[in-house]
């Protein structure tokens, strides 16, 4: 598996996930190494899915979905672990933040978790569908969301 990459929304910062759970922020305007987040036991988890939330890197939460289930919700400021999420059985396949307070993330599970980012706290849980939901991609309004997976659900 390779790494996993996402900017900030500010562009200044990209967040790396690498597939032994280290999370590296990188500097883009000058391609250096901000700071490197890890768990004591960041090698018992992959990662498999990275995304962030907030209007600029210094303010921002970074969420990366791991195999086993697990989304790790890290303050990119602080560079400390915020939450550990947990409320799929299985591999978190993708992850996405509303304009709010809330964390989408889909599963092989067949689930989607709804999560208050404030709190850490899981807000609502839903059946996808009958296959593993690999992507998700929420509207500007938070109103709708396009699920994909084996198959395409509005």
């Amino acid at each position: 598996m390779s790494s996993l990459r996402a900017f900030s929304p500010d562009g200044q910062q990209l967040a790396e996930a690498a597939p032994d759970g280290r999370l590296q922020l990188w500097d883009t305007g000058s391609s250096t190494l901000r700071q490197e987040l890890a768990r004591s036991s960041h090698l018992a988890l992959r990662s498999t899915c990275v995304a962030w939330h907030g209007k600029s890197a210094a303010a921002a939460l970074v969420a990366v979905g791991t195999d086993g289930g697990a989304v790790l919700l890290w303050d990119a400021a602080r560079g400390e672990l915020a939450h550990e999420l947990r409320g799929h059985t299985q591999a978190v396949l993708d992850v996405a933040f509303d304009g709010a307070d809330t964390l989408y993330s889909s599963g092989a599970d067949k689930q989607v978790c709804c999560w208050s980012v404030s709190s850490g706290s899981l807000v609502h849980t839903f059946k996808a569908g009958k296959a593993a939901v690999h992507r998700l991609c929420l509207a500007p309004d938070g109103l709708h969301a396009a699920l994909g997976g084996s198959a395409i659900r509005l």
